[in-house]
């Protein structure tokens, strides 16, 4: 992203943000530094160089999974019909520190210069710095950070977006640290909400989520039932090489029924879920290395 020949400035700025700053307000200083305002490929480039080179991030949207879900939006919206892309709504589970909203919006922006980018974090220390990137990538006009887990504040984001559809759904939850809720319930809330628009793309950038298993038996179901068309591409884990993890591209072709909810997952499966969640919980504290993880 910095372009040939322009090499990337060096970590010399401000790195002391105070007594017990985390990694990502040290990242938010760095972009702020080093992007420019308004520019909002200069800021992920910021964040990206950071995170090779300084302290590792998760930017669910960088590495191998860029690509993909890179391609999948474009082929998405590439077959659209002109009228679905008058204005189009993205609603994103999952903030981050604001790389993936930027980086969706920027997309979208190739399509249409009416892009609607609802963000929803619980932790709002987390949302406040994705705020912060966003306002400063000059994009607080197109991307509104709400704080809050889905089961609290969907109903008020469908109020807000009154008749308008979610046309791209971004499952991008965390590692099972906070408070997030696992994945595949929070599909299930926005699927009974009829938010979802009919053509509506939804894009899980890790199956390494709280809930992924149950997600993964939601999306065959809902392919069975002809409401969608899905595929998983193989890519290693954000951090760790040694684990495998899956990128979960699902485009819908028409909108679920009333009352519509996936049949019961086969009882080994069900078991398997529950026996992730635990490892998942472990990993997240620390109590399982790399290498248990990725045996597991």
């Amino acid at each position: 992203l910095f372009g040939e020949g322009h090499p990337p400035p060096p970590l010399d700025g401000p790195r002391d943000f105070g007594h017990g700053s985390t990694c990502h307000v040290r990242a938010l200083g760095h972009a702020v530094q080093y992007g420019q305002q308004d520019n909002p490929p200069s800021v992920l480039a910021a964040l990206e160089r950071y995170s090779a080179t300084a302290e590792w991030l998760r930017l669910s949207l960088y590495d191998d999974r860029g690509p993909i879900i890179d391609t999948a939006l474009r082929e998405s919206f590439q077959v659209r019909d002109k009228s679905d892309l008058r204005q189009v709504t993205a609603l994103v589970l999952g903030t981050g520190i604001g790389y993936s909203c930027i980086r969706l919006a920027t997309i979208l922006k190739e399509f249409t210069q009416q892009v609607l980018l609802v963000a929803v974090e619980v932790d709002a220390e987390m949302a406040s710095l994705a705020q912060n990137l966003v306002e400063f990538a000059g994009l607080s006009d197109v991307i509104k950070i709400r704080v809050g887990s889905t089961s609290d504040i969907l109903t008020g984001i469908c109020e807000e977006l009154g008749s308008q559809r979610v046309g791209v759904l971004l499952l991008d939850h965390g590692r099972g640290q906070g408070q997030e809720e696992p994945v595949h319930e929070d599909l299930q809330r926005i699927l009974d909400s009829g938010v979802l628009a009919v053509h509506a793309l939804v894009v899980a950038p890790s199956c390494l989520q709280l809930g992924s298993s149950l997600f993964l038996w939601q999306m065959i179901e809902a392919s069975r039932a002809g409401l969608c068309q899905f595929d998983l591409v193989s890519v290693p884990e954000c951090k760790q090489s040694l684990v495998e993890d899956l990128v979960c591209t699902a485009q819908w072709s028409s909108q679920a029924p009333q009352g519509w909810v996936p049949g019961p997952p086969p009882i080994e499966l069900a078991h398997l879920a529950a026996e992730c969640n635990l490892v998942h919980s472990r990993a997240s504290r620390g109590l399982i290395g790399p290498p248990a993880w990725a045996a597991f």
